[in-house]
């Protein structure tokens, strides 16, 4: 079984992690979100600064909410598959005379 590494990630990344797994931001204050889910027994907090959130920060949030390693990766792979059929959408349509060659 291979094991893989949670690495530092973008803050929006995490956060799409966690609304994927139900939960919402309920406030903002400063560089801190606070994500919130019905039935969570402490909300989740994610700082938007540094741009990348450190491993340590996301192992606690994980642990936090209940999610397991295995959800996690799941859950982050759909972020990043529906990010580039995003990107492969918006190339598609774009102006023909704009593409790379």
């Amino acid at each position: 079984m291979v094991r893989s590494r949670i690495i530092p990630i973008r803050h929006e990344d995490l956060v799409k992690v966690f609304e994927l797994d139900g939960f919402h931001v309920a406030r903002q204050r400063g560089d801190h979100l606070v994500l919130t889910k019905p039935g969570a027994k402490r909300p989740v907090v994610i700082k938007t600064s540094p741009s990348l959130v450190p491993v340590t920060h996301i192992l606690t949030n994980l642990r936090t909410a209940g999610i397991s390693r295995k959800r996690y990766f799941e859950l982050l792979a759909r972020i990043r598959w529906y990010s580039l059929k995003l990107k492969l959408f918006a190339l598609a349509s774009a102006d023909p005379s704009s593409r790379p060659l």
